[in-house]
């Protein structure tokens, strides 16, 4: 009767959208076609839990030109009432599996989501059959965390049973996190456990060779970092030690006691240089002091970074006192010329890096530069 009036003919569509979907799926014809678009709108503020595959289906056969073919919550439901329906469904409209639904809300991560907290048997039994690769370890992932949740000793035991590395540190890290507050003693023996079952690296990542001999790579942070950072703020110095025992020389080792020491060096300096100053062996103690430098340039000290870099001659190898001298001379170039000229430093090098504040000073006198 109210859609007799033109005027409100799309507020009748969207009305009757929202609260009567399953006329609607039976007399969508009957909604004049500019009027469509407000039918789903209005179809679309409610998810069918009661019809969830007859919606699902309703919306992919008559939303296509609306962009909004695809109704989270309704598969949620669908998942909740019959888990392998929603998995034959996805299979059966793989192009709702694209990039825009790959953001922790498209079609295969609410089925592995919501297996994984309300059908983990069914979850176990798919990822089973399913072949080796991301999608398999999303379903390992998802049932290790319903298993962390529901009986921790079984999923350390599982964690510690894993014979990938990379696998084994990221389930010994999510127990660890799970632990921090509670227990920090066991999330610090978790982390022990990550460096025991993977002394290669702690994250994943992908490189590509191409022919011509050229590469890349690129990778992301892991769990495992997240433990260590949630240590970190517990007990830098039993963490970062912890680490820098391990061996600074492995890949793992090196990239987390660098994220480590700089984090520390960053929120706590004076803390960190006192640690700094206690290693006796000089490969972390040279190591770690590239992040005390780097602080103290970062906050003008520069005679005092200067001293540091003087204390090493790895690190004065490594072009430490060039880039302070460089940072000092922007800053306060007279200054940066008096301490070099009073430096207790071999007359070549010396003469090095007065030529290279020299050059810097007059970049135009540079033969190198047109």
């Amino acid at each position: 009767a109210i859609a007799a009036n033109p005027e409100r003919v799309q507020n009748v569509a969207a009305g009757i959208g929202e609260f009567h979907p399953g006329w609607l799926r039976a007399h969508l014809h009957q909604i004049p076609e500019a009027a469509r678009g407000n039918t789903i709108s209005g179809l679309r503020k409610w998810s069918d839990g009661e019809n969830p595959l007859e919606a699902l289906r309703f919306l992919k056969e008559n939303a296509q030109g609306y962009d909004h073919s695809f109704d989270p919550g309704t598969f949620k439901a669908l998942v909740r009432n019959d888990p392998w329906a929603a998995f034959d469904w996805i299979k059966e409209n793989p192009a709702l599996q694209t990039d825009r639904y790959r953001s922790g809300d498209g079609p295969m991560d609410i089925l592995i989501a919501t297996m994984s907290a309300e059908h983990p048997d069914d979850l176990e039994r798919l990822a089973a059959r399913t072949p080796s690769g991301e999608l398999k370890r999303k379903m390992e992932a998802a049932l290790f965390e319903n298993l962390l949740a529901t009986d921790p000793a079984a999923a350390l035991e599982q964690a510690k049973a894993a014979d990938v590395p990379l696998i084994a540190a990221g389930r010994l890290a999510k127990i660890g996190l799970s632990l921090v507050k509670s227990d920090p003693e066991q999330a610090f023996e978790m982390a022990k456990s990550i460096f025991a079952a993977n002394p290669g690296k702690l994250n994943s990542e992908t490189r590509i060779e191409y022919s011509n001999g050229g590469s890349s790579w690129g990778g992301s942070a892991s769990v495992a970092d997240e433990l260590m950072s949630a240590l970190l703020a517990k007990d830098p110095a039993r963490i970062v030690e912890m680490v820098a025992q391990q061996g600074v020389g492995t890949r793992a080792a090196s990239q987390t006691f660098n994220n480590l020491a700089n984090q520390w060096a960053n929120q706590d300096l004076a803390g960190y240089t006192d640690w700094v100053n206690g290693q006796a062996d000089p490969a972390i103690h040279d190591r770690a002091a590239n992040y005390v430098i780097s602080q103290l340039t970062e906050l003008g000290q520069y005679s005092e970074a200067t001293e540091w870099a003087m204390s090493s001659e790895t690190m004065r190898a490594r072009g430490g006192l060039s880039n302070i001298l460089s940072q000092w001379q922007r800053s306060d170039p007279g200054e940066a010329a008096r301490w070099l000229e009073s430096a207790d430093l071999p007359a070549a090098e010396k003469t090095r890096l007065q030529e290279m504040l020299e050059r810097s000073a007059n970049p135009t006198e540079d033969p190198f530069i047109r």
